[in-house]
């Protein structure tokens, strides 16, 4: 029995209207020296962020239901504001151990320990700002369910996942944040003869302040990710104001072929979106396009047209999308 090739290696790139130039590798092996644990390292690069990381997982420790995952990582994120730019530096790991619930469902948790530094540059005249640096040290427990048909281009199913975030044990911050999401495909090709397919996701976030809630750890709004429409992180703290602590994003999708010998896609879509900083019915907005999608060697890339539908003065709005690595 000859085995079959288990590692692989990835490179990509692409252009985001907020990011600029993206470029992203990785290399992965799921049986490292025929250890059977999968070994992965990767690369993204962009104008606001930079990642790198390593992981480490054992899918059946000593041949259990139970995984377990180790992750180191540095990343740097630019946040732009109306009068100055946060920039956020993280060295991290992660220790994460699941369980198979049923054949679909799984549960478990992640412990989480990092450094940020937080700097702000770029400051208007007349705002100050002081730079700080705290460690941040967490428990997630999760569950998550996913009995979709494809991994690429679901056309049936479920996708959901709840997680509630002990930030607090050890370390400078204290908080709670709650993360939700939902994800439902259901194809239409039998009622239409076309290879249709309606698409539905939503995704509820909220923070509790138990004591140090750091102004990078808010909650943000719009882009392709949760608000198409608008720029990303168009809805957030600005100033020096208390982060956002509520969020809720949904959109529903309908995809219909293109060119099917290429993989390409075309669809129509609509989002509707709230966030605040004490409630989530502080700002509501909601925006409707279309979009081409492209499952290429390099990864899903996704044009999107779209337009905000109740914009009001000074929202910084978006008609057109460009994003790689992008999936419903």
């Amino acid at each position: 029995v000859e085995e079959a090739q288990t590692g692989n290696l990835i490179v990509g790139g692409g252009y985001g209207s907020y990011d600029g130039m993206m470029l992203n590798a990785s290399v992965n092996d799921r049986n490292i020296f025929g250890s059977g644990l999968n070994l992965g390292v990767s690369v993204d690069w962009s104008k606001r962020k930079q990642n790198f990381s390593v992981s480490l997982a054992n899918p059946a420790i000593n041949d259990s239901e139970y995984s377990g995952t180790i992750a180191a990582y540095n990343q740097k994120q630019e946040i732009d504001y109306t009068d100055y730019d946060l920039e956020k530096q993280t060295m991290g790991m992660s220790v994460g151990m699941g369980k198979a619930l049923t054949r679909h469902a799984r549960y478990g948790a992640t412990y989480k320990l990092e450094s940020i530094e937080e700097s702000y540059v770029e400051l208007a005249a007349g705002v100050t700002k002081t730079n700080t640096d705290y460690i941040h040290s967490s428990i997630t427990p999760y569950i998550s369910f996913n009995n979709t048909d494809s991994y690429t281009l679901p056309r049936k199913g479920i996708m959901a996942n709840t997680s509630l975030e002990f930030a607090g044990v050890g370390g400078d911050t204290k908080y709670l944040k709650s993360s939700s999401s939902f994800k439902y495909f259901y194809g239409l090709e039998d009622l239409t003869d076309y290879d249709w397919i309606f698409r539905y996701k939503a995704n509820l976030n909220a923070i509790q302040d138990k004591g140090y809630l750091p102004e990078g750890s808010s909650l943000y709004m719009g882009g392709p990710k949760s608000l198409r429409g608008y720029k990303s992180y168009s809805f957030g703290p600005e100033d020096g104001e208390t982060p956002y602590t509520r969020s809720f994003t949904n959109a529903i999708e309908l995809s219909f072929p293109l060119i099917e010998s290429a993989k390409m896609r075309w669809a129509i879509f609509y989002d509707y979106g709230m966030i605040g900083e004490k409630s989530f019915s502080e700002i509501k907005r909601s925006g409707a396009g279309a979009l081409i999608s492209w499952q290429s060697p390099v990864g899903p890339l996704q044009f999107i047209f779209s337009e905000a539908l109740n914009d009001e003065v000074g929202d910084e709005t978006s008609s057109f999308e460009f994003n790689l690595g992008g999936k419903f």
